[in-house]
């Protein structure tokens, strides 16, 4: 005859940690960043002509982030 299962009580939780919140001005600096470099990595892109969006610069061709398309590649 085998002994009986005996079930484990689930132990109590940790205490949670009080956390801060993050500053904002490092958000808004960032956005401003990305927003900068977008600028210029667009510079005189054409427009996309399958979607309209703007492209970007893809080394030598140009991208659309809408389409994917790429225009200006041989």
């Amino acid at each position: 005859m085998k002994p009986a299962a005996v079930e484990e009580k689930p132990k109590p939780a940790a205490a949670m940690q009080q956390v801060k919140p993050a500053a904002v001005e490092g958000t808004v600096n960032s956005v401003a960043t990305v927003q900068e470099v977008l600028g210029d990595m667009m510079g005189d892109a054409p427009a996309c002509p399958d979607c309209g969006h703007i492209t970007i610069r893809n080394g030598s061709c140009y991208k659309c982030l809408n389409c994917g398309n790429s225009l200006g590649c041989s």
